[in-house]
């Protein structure tokens, strides 16, 4: 037979008077319980291994985006060497010294920047 525990809603409104012999609620102390001590350990619990899987997800997370970093650094870094400069370097020197090649690339960062706006991110997040 199972053991009925104390400290539920009826314990609480005081309409249990065995709950009070057994540690539920007490209306002559003035304090109402309305979980008892296994309950407490139990909720304690699961928010330990809520947070043990919080941090989890978190450490796991961080190390994704330092590798992500990581990478897209060196993606930028063969990017700037190949084009010959940066997307500011381009822009700003390259523009002014009347290069084509810095023209042609910021028309294509312009072009990029736009696609991506325009067609890629509604593709991701319709």
């Amino acid at each position: 037979m199972a053991r009925r525990r104390s400290g539920g809603m009826a314990d609480a409104a005081g309409l249990n008077p065995a709950a009070a012999r057994h540690g539920g609620s007490n209306p002559s102390s003035g304090t109402i319980s309305l979980v008892d001590r296994d309950d407490y350990l139990a909720m304690a619990r699961g928010l330990r291994r809520a947070h043990d899987a919080c941090m989890e997800l978190l450490i796991g997370l961080a190390m994704t985006l330092g590798y992500a970093i990581v990478v897209g650094g060196f993606l930028v870094g063969f990017g700037t060497a190949y084009a010959g400069g940066c997307t500011s370097g381009h822009a700003i020197a390259g523009l002014a010294d009347g290069q084509l090649a810095s023209l042609l690339a910021v028309c294509g960062f312009f072009a990029g920047g736009l696609a991506g706006t325009y067609v890629v991110l509604p593709l991701l997040f319709g």
